[in-house]
């Protein structure tokens, strides 16, 4: 079904995080979603591409938000707040620098945190928010990468480097759409690492050796990023 498009969603995922936490402007995020639903639209020639526009977006800022919303607790009144406020930017035609700041403001209050939920946090993310752990929950209860993690965790030296940098980047971009290139980007790493955070804590790998395995799969990212 149209409205449940797996990369729409990624890409509205993508677009979320990098306008509320990444300072990406509203132009450049909408060009990137027209663009996509142009690419939707070829293949329905009767539906009017304003209104598949406003139909994706508003799907799925919903499902990000109340998922999310759901998960972490937040209330209905932020929630809507975020919602209704980034739709009114998408849709419209103005850049508005304020509008942003002042959800930016608001979403980085409600993803605060006193104490950082897992023990290797601090090797991805500021030490006051939490931002991925939705993400790496979901990652882990799809099983899809818990294989692809065990063969990485026994690894060493180069072949291991390799595994991990694969395995942060292809996890990341189950969440996040990247576009047609496929270069990973910050966002796709921080969502991989938080996947291999939780993985190694419900693993149950005793702390120092977590320690380790998470500062190997952060330097295999950001060695491949230096080739």
């Amino acid at each position: 079904m149209l409205m449940e498009k797996k990369d729409f969603n990624q890409l509205i995922t993508s677009s979320i995080y990098s306008l509320l936490t990444n300072g990406t402007t509203v132009k450049t995020v909408t060009n990137k979603i027209c663009d996509k639903v142009k690419r939707l639209s070829a293949s329905f020639s009767n539906i009017d591409k304003k209104d598949l526009y406003t139909c994706l977006l508003i799907n799925s800022l919903n499902r990000f938000f109340e998922e999310r919303g759901g998960y972490y607790g937040w209330s209905y009144k932020d929630i809507s707040y975020l919602k209704n406020g980034l739709l009114s930017l998408l849709l419209s035609i103005e850049e508005s620098t304020s509008g942003l700041s002042d959800l930016s403001k608001r979403f980085t209050a409600i993803c605060s945190v006193d104490k950082q939920p897992f023990m290797c946090c601090h090797l991805n993310c500021a030490s006051s928010v939490c931002l991925f752990k939705f993400e790496g929950e979901k990652l882990i209860l799809s099983g899809q990468f818990s294989s692809r993690f065990k063969e990485a965790s026994n690894s060493e030296g180069i072949e291991g480097r390799k595994l991990w940098k694969n395995l942060i980047i292809d996890s990341g971009r189950e969440v996040v759409f990247e576009g047609e290139n496929k270069s990973h980007n910050k966002l796709t790493i921080q969502i991989g690492i938080c996947y291999i955070i939780q993985e190694s804590e419900k693993a149950g790998i005793p702390l120092a050796a977590r320690n380790y395995l998470v500062r190997e799969a952060v330097k295999a990212v950001k060695c491949s990023e230096r080739d």
